[in-house]
């Protein structure tokens, strides 16, 4: 049952929490990030991810089908993730298959964190049209790691010091389309 127990919270101070995100990671590089979400019958989330490896100018592709609920909490998302050799055609596939719903673009800085056995992916994101998030994933290889692995993502966000009010339930798509359909209804008036 491999997953991870997510947190995500919108910022508003990227650079002073990444830098307090280096004093504890073992490990940091940045990411050029472009999610393609596709419809998925099963209610399932999947997306195409391309990244390219900003020092080194390496793309990697891989599709993404993912469960996860939408709460504010610290949340288990159950994933699946499959290398795509060639994305171009794969989306292609995808979109004629599934029907694409949209984008999400993104700048990644990613910070390695290993804590009690445990490693995390401590993610600070510029997401085009939408501003700055940090989000935690715990990865989570056994069902006996889930209480730690509960605990680390409580004991990060107190480290960067996100209150629950600043944590946000769902994906950065569902937040693009929320602010598509404000944006509709203020200029429908």
């Amino acid at each position: 049952m491999p997953g991870n127990i997510e947190v995500k919270a919108k910022i508003h101070n990227l650079n002073q929490l990444s830098n307090k995100g280096q004093q504890i990671s073992e490990e940091r590089f940045v990411l050029e990030q472009c999610d393609t979400f596709f419809n998925a019958p099963t209610g399932c989330r999947l997306k195409l991810r391309s990244e390219t490896h900003i020092v080194t100018g390496k793309t990697t592709a891989c599709l993404v089908a993912y469960e996860r609920p939408d709460v504010t909490g610290p949340k288990f998302s159950n994933y699946v993730l499959t290398p795509v050799p060639d994305p171009v055609t794969m989306e292609k596939a995808l979109t004629m298959s599934n029907g694409s719903i949209g984008q999400v673009k993104k700048l990644r800085e990613v910070h390695i964190v290993k804590r009690n056995g445990l490693t995390a992916r401590v993610h600070f994101d510029n997401v085009a049209d939408l501003g700055d998030f940090l989000e935690f994933e715990v990865i989570v290889e056994h069902d006996c790691e889930l209480a730690e692995a509960n605990s680390m993502a409580e004991y990060l966000s107190n480290f960067f010091g996100i209150s629950e009010e600043d944590r946000i339930p769902g994906a950065y798509w569902d937040l693009l389309q929320a602010k598509a359909k404000l944006e509709r209804q203020l200029f429908d008036v």
